[in-house]
């Protein structure tokens, strides 16, 4: 009888492990790590997969800072710097010689990454979230008022609760996915999120 009612025990126990999180301790556990965060830097690629012509791919690195800092180095296939510092964003391409300044009044698709990596849970609606035994995988529309994207997919490390992956899909059903590759947060690494065009290149007001 000891025996019995030990084995099953152990079942129980074994089967209360073995239960998924549901998706509102899911959701408490990345809100609650998402909310410490305060900087975030890693290396990442970059494919774009446009509804006309062919698929590109970018490899570089991304520094973000609460509340709204924005930093991409991208490295290859062509060296471009682009810059968000809450005000105004810049895209600036050193061969080709010119950079893009887009105002600083209106908002632009750069203005809300760091609202998505910082406070996505309430920046974005959460469709669906589940998990496995090593990711979070979930997928999120944007609010009424976004201009640029229509859903995110987020794909979250289960152990340090990070994002690994983002893929988003604008209003023109273009599709960027970025994959993040050693992912630091809250060091005390000083980033510029500034930018002074140099001499003799072409600015280009949006």
């Amino acid at each position: 009888m000891k025996k019995t009612i030990l084995i099953i025990i152990i079942i129980l126990s074994l089967h209360i492990y073995l239960m998924p999180e549901s998706k509102e301790e899911l959701l408490s556990k990345l809100d609650n790590q998402f909310s410490s965060i305060e900087t975030f830097s890693a290396s990442f690629t970059e494919k774009i997969v446009p509804i006309i012509g062919e698929p590109q791919t970018f490899e570089g690195t991304i520094e973000i800072a609460r509340p709204t800092n924005l930093r991409m180095d991208i490295v290859t296939p062509q060296k471009q710097l682009i810059l968000y510092n809450g005000t105004t964003a810049w895209l600036y391409i050193p061969e080709e010689k010119y950079c893009i300044k887009y105002k600083s009044e209106e908002e632009n698709f750069l203005s809300s990454i760091p609202g998505y990596i910082f406070d996505p849970f309430n920046n974005l609606n959460v469709d669906t979230l589940y998990s496995d035994t090593s990711f979070i995988f979930t997928t999120m529309s944007t609010k009424e008022d976004e201009k640029f994207f229509d859903y995110i997919k987020i794909k979250f490390s289960k152990d340090k609760l990070l994002p690994l992956s983002f893929t988003l899909k604008d209003k023109a059903g273009n599709i960027t996915e970025y994959k993040f590759f050693e992912i630091k947060i809250n060091t005390a690494k000083k980033v510029n999120f500034t930018f002074s065009p140099p001499d003799n290149i072409e600015i280009i007001e949006k």
